[in-house]
């Protein structure tokens, strides 16, 4: 698969042509760094918000940390220049991170309500691609 790896500008991001990609990678980071903080500093609120059982260990504190950071990552992706291959890359991680959490309801692992979390990413995975084509055609003409 021959994919071009140009550099976008990020000032090109505030151009009409670019919003939607770049509103799906603000709206991205912003949730993800919010529910990290969340799940890191006050873990039980979201537990309870969506009526998961309540966190008894340190892990979903961890998990919390974790998603911050990814969430700092995008929003450190949307103002510095993105290439192609990073924006496809985390298009796909949004993907299979639905996919696995399907596939861990399915399997009992998980309750099936956490796929609803999962959807977000779906949703918002299908917006960046929406975006991303609309990029990748508008430098086309």
């Amino acid at each position: 698969m021959n994919v071009d790896n140009s550099k976008i500008d990020p000032d090109a991001l505030i151009n009409s042509k670019y919003k939607l990609l770049k509103y799906s990678y603000i709206l991205w980071a912003a949730y993800m760094m919010l529910a990290g903080a969340l799940l890191l500093l006050v873990p039980n609120f979201l537990t309870e918000l969506f009526s998961f059982h309540t966190a008894q260990d340190g892990w979903i504190r961890l998990f919390g940390a974790l998603a911050f950071v990814i969430g700092a990552g995008y929003a450190f992706i949307l103002y510095t220049k993105p290439n192609n291959l990073i924006i496809i890359w985390t298009i796909a991680a949004r993907l299979f991170f639905f996919t696995v959490t399907v596939i861990a309801a399915l399997l009992g692992w998980i309750e099936a309500k956490v796929v609803l979390v999962g959807l977000f990413d779906l949703v918002n995975a299908l917006w960046s691609t929406a975006g991303f084509v609309a990029l990748l055609r508008s430098k086309k003409s």
